[in-house]
């Protein structure tokens, strides 16, 4: 059923033909088009099949402009390779994978960054669930110049892959210290025995049982005849605690408080604010991002009613939509997102 001409649009005879000729209008075939992509560039076997269709000349300057654009993301692709950064990091997963850094847009990152005060020389709090693109980002601006304390709930790191791929200075990267939250229940508890150890993730165990266990399952895997021992994780394992700050640094640290503390988490903020807030020095920062506003809403009036110890309590939400400009076919992109997410932003008094 043709619905245009029940609308009572009359679609020209150009059209009419084209439609009908189907395939027929393209003079090149396929094995043509092969040969052109293996001797010749990509602009030139689109110029080839633009001479070579029967319809292209009886086109409109716009219905010719769509089929060049068409053939051209088709046959003469381009990859320019750019300096990663954490803008650029966040537009590629927002544009392939959102899911998998809450759909944290480049503008919303550089506003959760400037409402939560990161600079140089500040001691950094920060609990996200962005796949490393929160903490990566804060390691850049900072430059190696403070401390990136991420925390995390569980036995180990979560993945930080965004902060890998941002090429981050070995200055700027060794910033990054994580801690699981745990820690954080006896962080004003001296304990002599421990606190001049690396820090470790998992249960401190003086007898270092877990690590003899690793020894041992390497050598149940080696075999007798082989001179050279096979690559031990324990070694690794070693360099790895030793380039960490020890136990009894990062309570130091905690215990001076931190400048900012910056959230992006699909946990429930309520139970993530009231473990790290403490741990904030007055004045410091607070920046919480979340793509759900209800959750930011009731942890909006619930600091509002803390006015003794959080002020400026702020709930933003921030536009970027993307326009298509053209003569007379100018319009927002209908493929966006509503809404790119929220930011609360506070800071402690007392």
């Amino acid at each position: 059923e043709d619905f245009g001409r029940d609308a009572g649009v009359q679609p020209s005879d150009a059209a009419e033909a084209r439609r009908d000729l189907g395939s027929m209008n393209q003079k090149l075939r396929a094995e043509d088009v092969k040969r052109l992509k293996r001797t010749h560039d990509g602009a030139l076997v689109v110029r080839a099949l633009a001479a070579a269709s029967t319809t292209f000349s009886g086109m409109t300057e716009f219905a010719r402009c769509k089929y060049l654009r068409r053939k051209s993301e088709k046959h003469a692709v381009t990859v320019r390779a750019c300096r990663p950064s954490p803008a650029k990091i966040a537009h590629s997963y927002l544009m392939r994978a959102p899911e998998k850094t809450m759909h944290l847009r480049p503008d919303l990152l550089g506003a959760l960054l400037t409402y939560a005060g990161v600079r140089a020389g500040t001691i950094s709090m920060v609990f996200e669930n962005t796949n490393g693109l929160v903490c990566g980002a804060v390691a850049d601006r900072i430059q190696g110049h403070g401390v990136v304390l991420n925390g995390f709930s569980g036995s180990s790191p979560p993945g930080i892959d965004c902060a890998k791929m941002m090429d981050l200075d070995p200055m700027a990267f060794a910033s990054v210290v994580h801690f699981p939250l745990s820690i954080l229940d006896v962080i004003h508890i001296d304990e002599p025995q421990v606190d001049s150890m690396p820090l470790r993730y998992e249960q401190l165990n003086p007898d270092r049982e877990s690590i003899d266990q690793k020894d041992q399952d390497a050598e149940k895997h080696t075999a007798p005849s082989e001179h050279q021992p096979a690559p031990d994780d324990n070694s690794r394992l070693s360099y790895l605690l030793e380039t960490r700050p020890s136990r009894g640094q990062f309570k130091s640290w905690v215990r001076k408080g931190c400048d900012s503390l910056i959230i992006a988490t699909r946990h429930d903020v309520f139970d993530v604010m009231e473990r790290l807030l403490p741990h904030l020095a007055p004045g410091g920062s607070i920046a919480v991002f979340s793509s759900s506003i209800q959750r930011l809403a009731e942890l909006h009036h619930t600091l509002c009613q803390r006015g003794d110890l959080v002020k400026r309590v702020e709930l933003i939400e921030l536009n970027l939509t993307e326009h298509q400009i053209l003569p007379g076919r100018s319009h927002p992109n209908m493929t966006d997102y509503g809404a790119g997410g929220y930011i609360l932003s506070a800071m402690k008094v007392s």
